[in-house]
């Protein structure tokens, strides 16, 4: 089942990397180390925020490109965390 993590709370952070052919990519969350530790987590911590390609197509977002600021919200399911209700906030 999937819930929002807060449903008051939003999170900015920039584009790691997302990847049309994958369908997914990560989100470094502000206030992380911008991502160069190369793990990757789906939890709640400082880490890389994992982003499916169809949380983009309901956000109604084409595309995502590196260094791209976003705002969302985390979505838990099945005990995993990602990033749902995107905006795009500079291209």
């Amino acid at each position: 089942m999937s819930q929002l993590v807060d449903e008051k709370a939003f999170y900015t952070g920039h584009v790691k990397w997302f990847s049309m052919e994958k369908g997914y990519g990560f989100i470094c969350k502000d206030g992380s180390d911008d991502g160069k530790s190369g793990g990757a987590s789906f939890g709640r911590g400082d880490k890389d925020v994992f982003v499916h390609i169809t949380s983009l197509q309901r956000s109604r977002i084409d595309n995502l490109r590196e260094g791209q600021r976003v705002r969302y919200q985390l979505d838990e399911s099945n005990g995993k965390v990602s990033a749902v209700n995107l905006e795009v906030l500079s291209e």
